[in-house]
């Protein structure tokens, strides 16, 4: 049934533009506010559809507004002005406006509601009006709640008729109508004073740097000092302009919280939404459009990165390709079209020393311009109190890429990494050591996996104090003992008080193994044997779980996730593999659950019992069975989920790993097919593997400067894979996160200039080649963390085996250290070896 509302506009007010109770004209369900100014052919309305009630109206239409909903927002003052706050809601709304004849701009203001693609419809006099929405990716877990956003409809109205219709329709969701603005046209629209079009035209410009502050300043000026028609549009633009370019500033700061009350995603989604407004408005548009569309397209760019979208990534490519046309000699625009720019700086041309080993000067050059990125994210981008801009449960994931200069020893990157911790403690998102809230555990364990564990190896006092209170809830909050006495989690959405168990979130799986990272790295530095024998009682369930068949899953193979209560391989599905909760990262498919070979190898390191090694000992038998077999796949088989867990780079790191803390090398052929290129090197000796791995990570951070830096939003994607081979390098251990605390050796007291490649890793043996592009000699502190606790022989020798340097050494603790002195522009090698 639609719904129609009769309004005719009978009084005007001779008054200022002020919108308050003494201004209101008050119906039932509905507020017309009608402004003009001191000349009476200047007016304009602004119809703002509220909730408030007159009761010498209500009898007049309350009949005809049966059918409609209001609603109110009063907690959205914020980000909304007064006539935005509240609203009329229907499935169809109808209303006729008694306007003049002639030319208008009409301005319609809508919530968001449920729908991410709206399928609102939106008719003239039974005319259906294109207005261009963005859409977006809607959330993985669906959408109970109402958005806090609203959409700008804009429509140059050439009205020649009797009567007005103006008619909303919705499908999917209902149609939530805050406010309706309705501007005559005038003379200024088609031609501005001079002043004020020079003035927007700067605004508009692609580069500009002109300010929401100074945009709105204009408001206030003379130029604008009458009640116009045109000189409240205006205002009334300016005020969207420089919100949506407030919004895109303020990225992921906790601050934007603060002062909008709305979350990183609303507030980005919000400023597309208003640019939106701007760029479909053909008369802002060609003030602003240019510098509206390279915001937007920035906006949906990060947007598609973060969260993929096919809408987001169509919108952003057509305005930077339309932006490139213009400006062609933009390169950030060419940038983000996906060209590789050189920025020139001090790494592009390096004399090296004519003994340098071509894996020195690669690292050279990798370890210059990494330190170079980390100081301007902690020198300049990094806030006083730690914060990265990115939110900070994305701002810990920068942390993975720079865990390889903090193991070098890096005092920026220590100095960075302990701010963003001291940020994440405080954050009234965590609660006592863990998330607040329960959410799923990808993002509720970041706080605490991405930042303390591995500052063990750095801060090594104080890290335990901060490990602590997850392996407490790990053993009596998140995991409990189910009828047959195994260990699991009850779920995978807890907090540090609260576990959600309604399905399908009542389920254990491998992305639980990243809040146990922190449990883990306690248990190894305090030796709590309480929380040790919990961590294997998990592990041993798992362990049983791989060697079941249950749903036609391989032996061997974990499956995407169980039920505790009664075991069930996801729970009620019909298969092993697809987890079926929520996000697609859960399943199989997406990680083949080898966090949990890492687990089960950290289990085996503690308690010596070689049954934790069954399921990576019968996986890697399956890869050898079906590696360059041309069989049938199907999902589920062996072949098909071989096919996946090849191409898994963590797993490789596991399976090195595993070599080292067991010396079997039965494996190896396996190692230098599939591996990471420095698990390939450590066994081969070949520097190939090296190289081709160091030229992947320069291929990614000689170029696009920006895109790594000043132009990122969200920190959680500034990605470096191939620094793996780096890491690997440096510490033995090329493990894209330190999931466990495996480094064999970490460093301080590093100078610019020292390269290092750790040639041998073992519990008993460690080698490192040193090659030194300083000019005078460096005395790094190596700190070693697997080798046994014995005594060993130390040597120092030149390549040729000529010794410059023994000694004896009682190794008695983790991260025990050893000072060293590398001569200049020699290759050297470092011993450590048992005896």
């Amino acid at each position: 049934m639609r719904n129609n509302l009769n309004m005719k506009i009978d009084r005007m007010w001779n008054k200022q533009l002020i919108i308050n109770n003494n201004y209101k004209y008050v119906i039932y369900l509905l507020v017309i506010i009608l402004l003009n100014s001191c000349e009476q052919n200047n007016k304009y309305y602004i119809i703002d559809f509220s909730n408030n009630i007159s009761a010498q109206r209500q009898n007049i239409i309350e009949n005809d507004l049966s059918q409609f909903t209001s609603f109110e927002r009063p907690n959205l003052e914020r980000i909304r002005d007064g006539y935005l706050l509240d609203g009329i809601s229907g499935k169809e709304i109808s209303f006729n406006l008694n306007l003049p004849m002639g030319e208008y701009k009409l301005i319609s203001y809508l919530e968001a509601g449920l729908t991410d693609s709206s399928y609102l419809k939106m008719f003239i006099n039974s005319i259906p009006i294109n207005y261009n929405w963005q859409s977006f990716s809607p959330p993985a877990e669906g959408r109970t709640k109402i958005q806090r956003l609203y959409r700008i409809i804009n429509y140059d109205l050439n009205h020649n008729q009797d009567s007005l219709n103006i008619s909303f329709v919705g499908k999917e969701d209902s149609v939530r109508i805050l406010a309706l603005a309705v501007f005559p046209m005038e003379a200024e629209f088609k031609e501005p004073p001079t002043e004020i079009d020079l003035q927007l035209k700067q605004f508009g410009e692609i580069d500009s740097e002109i300010t929401p502050d100074e945009i709105r300043n204009i408001k206030t000026s003379s130029i604008l000092s009458d009640h116009s028609s045109f000189n409240q549009y205006l205002k009334l633009k300016l005020d969207e302009f420089a919100l949506a370019i407030d919004l895109f500033k303020m990225m992921g700061w906790e601050k934007g919280t603060e002062i909008y009350g709305l979350s990183i995603f609303d507030r980005l989604n919000q400023s597309v939404m208003l640019l939106d407004g701007i760029i479909n408005d053909p008369w802002t548009e060609k003030y602003f459009g240019d510098r509206a569309r390279f915001i937007r397209g920035r906006i949906l760019w990060w947007l598609n990165k973060e969260r993929g979208g096919t809408g987001e990534w169509e919108i952003a490519i057509n305005d930077l390709k339309y932006l490139n046309k213009k400006y062609p000699n933009n390169e950030l625009i060419k940038m983000y079209l996906g060209e590789k720019i050189d920025t020139p700086d001090l790494y592009d041309n390096i004399e090296y020393s004519k003994n340098a080993p071509e894996w020195s000067k690669l690292q050279f050059e990798a370890l210059g311009r990494l330190t170079e990125e980390v100081k301007w994210w902690v020198n300049i981008r990094q806030a006083e109190n730690g914060e990265l801009g990115g939110k900070i449960g994305d701002d810990v994931e920068i942390l993975r890429w720079w865990s390889a200069l903090a193991a070098y020893g890096d005092s920026t990157t220590i100095l960075g990494w302990k701010k963003l911790g001291d940020a994440v403690w405080t954050n009234p998102k965590v609660y006592k050591g863990y998330s607040k809230k329960p959410i799923d555990v990808e993002h509720s364990s970041e706080f605490i996996a991405d930042t303390f564990p591995e500052m063990i190896y750095f801060n090594q006092n104080k890290s335990a104090g901060y490990l602590q209170p997850s392996a407490y809830y790990f053993k009596d909050l998140w995991t409990f003992k189910n009828k047959y006495d195994n260990r699991f989690f009850k779920s995978s959405w807890f907090s540090s008080t609260e576990v959600k168990t309604d399905p399908p979130r009542d389920r254990d799986l491998s992305m639980n193994t990243r809040a146990v990272k922190a449990v883990r790295f306690y248990a190894w530095q305090s030796n709590d044997k309480e929380i040790t024998d919990a961590l294997n009682e998990w592990s041993t369930s798992w362990l049983d779980a791989a060697l079941r068949d249950d749903k036609g899953k391989p032996i061997g193979l974990f499956p995407a996730s169980i039920r505790g209560v009664d075991e069930q391989f996801n729970g009620d599905g019909e298969n092993w593999y697809n987890a079926e909760m929520y996000w697609n990262y859960f399943d199989w498919a997406d990680n083949g659950s080898v966090r949990f070979y890492n687990q089960l190898l950290y289990s085996y390191v503690t308690s010596k019992n070689e049954a934790f090694l069954k399921p990576l000992k019968i996986t890697l038998d399956l890869i050898n069975k079906h590696a360059d077999k041309k069989e049938r796949i199907i999902k589920g088989n062996e072949a098909w989920a071989i096919n996946i867990i090849i191409k898994n780079y963590r797993f490789w790191n596991i399976v090195v790993q595993y070599r080292i803390f067991t010396g079997d090398k039965s494996f190896d052929n396996l190692i230098i097919k599939y591996g990471n290129p420095y698990s390939k090197y450590l066994i081969t000796k070949k520097t190939e593997y090296l190289l081709a791995g160091l030229q992947n990570l320069l291929a990614d951070i000689r170029y696009n400067t920006p895109l790594r830096t000043t132009e990122v939003i969200h920190t959680d994607r500034v990605r470096t894979f191939d620094i793996i081979t780096l890491k690997g390098m440096l510490t033995g251990n090329d493990a894209y996160e330190t999931d466990s605390p495996f480094l064999a050796v970490t460093y301080d007291n590093i100078l610019p200039g020292l390269t290092m490649l750790v040639e041998e890793n073992t519990l008993k043996d460690l080698q490192i080649k040193f090659f030194s592009h300083s000019e005078h000699e460096q005395n790094p502190k190596v700190k070693v963390w697997l080798l046994e606790n014995g005594n060993y022989k130390f040597v120092l020798s030149h390549l040729n085996g000529n010794i410059i340097r023994t000694n004896k050494i009682n190794i008695t603790k983790r991260g025990q250290e050893i000072q060293l002195q590398i001569p200049p522009n020699e290759e050297v090698l470092f011993t450590l070896r048992k005896e």
